[in-house]
């Protein structure tokens, strides 16, 4: 084998069959699967929705333990010598694993672009902004979890070395906060995962309180420190980090002293990802506009963010 891939599900539905068939249409590798059944009933049997694909493990925890423990579970049963993850609601391109492997040969960590998919909406956009640049850093961490996600293929030295399991939120994004500055990362600028929004998602009308996101701050100032930036608010953080959140009582001080700060970062703005990475944060300018802020801050919101107005008019359509 190849490959094993790190599956954990909570349920059987049309989504999950979508994505095992989807899965079993991967070419040019050989891989096993490893399935984790995290749900609390599991009358139904398992086998003969799974039976395309060539080879795989059934891992059985005691149901509704979570992503986190799901996947400590699943890593148990790790036996190659490259790891990938895919969740059990998203589809992928067929050429998905070969050629994020090659990768693999000078790199620990390969992440390829991702696209959302809502409904029949093949390309469905989010507001908050999607990586535009061929290359990736992980500076893209101060403004959400850009490459933290289910698109990742890994040595399992690395995975084993750098992933932990809690039962906080947001475990992809901590792990990446955590580690992307010590890994190497090959970046794939093609869509390769396609990312569903749907709404029997678990975390679809999951309301997170501040306290959620705690910890994931704390480590975003770590990483915002590894780039010789100071230290900054959790309302700064919501602002460009979690921008769909409602950030009303934002500092407007303290935002021009991060965007001055991270614009003195000489790394990044000798590199090409710089002008993507500013195109984000104007769009963080807009969507805070919309919070209730008084007359003179939403205008100089909207004067700084004007370049990305008509880009976020069209994601907001297409989303």
């Amino acid at each position: 084998m190849d490959l094993d891939v790190l599956l954990p599900f909570h349920r059987i539905d049309k989504y999950f069959e979508q994505a095992i068939d989807s899965l079993s249409a991967t070419k040019g590798i050989s891989f096993n699967t490893i399935l984790i059944d995290d749900r609390l009933d599991k009358s139904q049997e398992i086998h003969s929705l799974v039976k395309s694909l060539k080879s795989f493990d059934i891992v059985r925890t005691d149901g509704g333990t979570g992503y986190s423990n799901a996947l400590q579970q699943g890593t148990t049963y790790i036996n190659e010598d490259c790891v990938a993850l895919f969740n059990s609601d998203d589809l992928i391109d067929p050429s998905r694993f070969q050629r994020q492997i090659k990768e693999l040969d000078i790199a620990e960590l390969c992440i390829s672009k991702i696209s959302r998919i809502k409904g029949n909406n093949l390309n469905s956009t989010s507001i908050s902004g999607a990586i535009e640049s061929k290359y990736y850093d992980p500076i893209y961490l101060l403004l959400g979890a850009y490459g933290a996600d289910a698109s990742w293929c890994m040595r399992t030295e690395w995975w084993h070395q750098n992933a932990f399991f809690d039962d906080q939120d947001y475990l992809d994004w901590r792990i990446a906060l955590k580690s992307f500055r010590k890994t190497t990362i090959s970046y794939i600028p093609e869509v390769l995962y396609f990312y569903r929004k749907h709404n029997n998602q678990f975390t679809k009308n999951r309301v997170y309180n501040n306290s959620d996101l705690e910890n994931t701050h704390k480590l975003w100032n770590m990483l915002a420190k590894s780039y010789g930036l100071p230290n900054f608010s959790f309302v700064l953080f919501s602002v460009f980090a979690t921008p769909w959140r409602n950030n009303s009582n934002a500092n407007i001080s303290e935002i021009k002293y991060f965007i001055e700060h991270v614009e003195q970062i000489q790394q990044i703005n000798s590199s090409e990802v710089a002008p993507y990475f500013k195109k984000l944060i104007r769009r963080r300018l807009l969507l805070l506009a919309r919070n209730n802020v008084n007359f003179f801050d939403k205008y100089w919101l909207v004067k700084q963010g004007f370049g990305e107005l008509y880009p976020l008019i069209l994601d907001v359509l297409n989303s």
